[in-house]
């Protein structure tokens, strides 16, 4: 699990034994999290793009967010916990 020390690790890291935490420092930045968010926010822009809006209310902007991220939970991804279940199916049973 990668994570920063913006939260209490610790009180995290009972309830998840056996789970291997890379804790970065203040500062440091992990890549993996910094790919993950480009990704929504190029999927987010696309969704911008292709709606017939020039202006987008917060709300709005909310719900692109979260239908770039929900599109992205429904496939499989590479290197992932499975090649047939998709992050979606595994968590949430959809």
């Amino acid at each position: 699990m990668f994570c920063d020390n913006e939260f209490d690790h610790e009180t995290i890291r009972n309830d998840f034994h056996g789970t291997i935490f890379d804790v970065c420092g203040a500062g440091e930045r992990v890549p993996v999290v910094e790919r993950s968010i480009e990704t929504i926010k190029e999927r987010t822009r696309c969704l911008c793009k292709s709606i017939p809006y020039k202006r987008y209310t917060k709300l709005m902007t909310v719900h692109a967010v979260l239908t770039s991220v929900r599109w992205i939970n429904q496939f499989p991804s590479k290197g992932g916990i499975s090649e047939q279940l998709s992050p979606s199916k595994i968590l949430e049973g959809i």
